[in-house]
């Protein structure tokens, strides 16, 4: 089957790409193509650069595709960063006052180091130092025992 050109999606005759391009209609039936009805036609027009000046962000085509925010929506959005404002001094004091919260602070500083990860041989190394250690005090509580009797 050979390509025979463009056809109006409305009445299905030839259209010719150079008058569509100047003006987006057909002449048979008059039928304007700047439409969500003719979206996809448009829009293979485009892609075979037949067309080339379609707006995307246009409301009669694009409408429903477009969220746009009420300026309610816009005035509840908070942009502001708390961090900037807030008085940090407070917050250190009373954490320093209470050691249970600086236990908390001490447990998330070691949720932070969680990241970094330790190589083989460190954790060979921290093995064999525990293990070292424990032998120790196993000797330690033996001669302990017999230092008694």
């Amino acid at each position: 089957m050979e390509f025979e050109g463009l056809i109006c999606p409305k009445c299905s005759g030839s259209l010719d790409e150079k008058l569509l391009a100047e003006n987006l209609s057909c002449p048979h039936c008059n039928t304007k193509f700047h439409n969500k009805k003719y979206i996809a036609f448009i829009e293979y027009l485009m892609m075979n650069g037949i067309v080339n000046d379609i707006d995307f962000f246009d409301r009669t085509l694009y409408g429903d595709e477009i969220k746009y925010k009420s300026e309610t929506e816009e005035e509840l959005l908070d942009e502001t960063n708390p961090d900037e404002y807030e008085d940090k001094t407070f917050r250190m004091k009373y954490m320093d006052d209470n050691p249970e919260l600086a236990e908390e602070q001490n447990k998330d500083d070691g949720i932070k180091d969680l990241g970094k990860l330790k190589t083989i041989e460190q954790e060979d190394e921290e093995d064999w130092q525990d293990f070292n250690r424990r032998k120790q005090e196993e000797i330690d509580r033996k001669r302990g025992k017999g230092a008694r009797k």
